[in-house]
């Protein structure tokens, strides 16, 4: 079996501060073939428009490194969408 160096993930692109990396177990870890590791990503946007951010994941694979890429979107709260039926008590 191949083992695979993973160097650090690291965020990038235009607006990488608004996600967040967390539980990070493949970071500077080797892993055997087919061997999982997960990370998670939070978004914090700081802005309605599209928000986007990459995540590299280097590695001594043939490839290179794998690059996830990132996207999403905050949804504004608007008394609209109190008024279908969601208010509390």
């Amino acid at each position: 079996m191949h083992e695979r160096e993973l160097g650090a993930l690291v965020l990038s692109g235009a607006d990488a501060g608004d996600f967040t990396l967390s539980n990070d177990t493949c970071s500077n870890q080797t892993r055997v073939q087919d061997a999982r590791g997960s990370f998670q990503i939070t978004l914090t946007p700081s802005a309605t428009s599209a928000r986007s951010a990459v995540v590299d994941v280097p590695s001594n694979a043939p490839s290179g490194a794998d690059i996830v890429t990132l996207t999403g979107t905050r949804i504004p709260l608007t008394d609209d969408i109190f008024s279908h039926g969601f208010e509390g008590p």
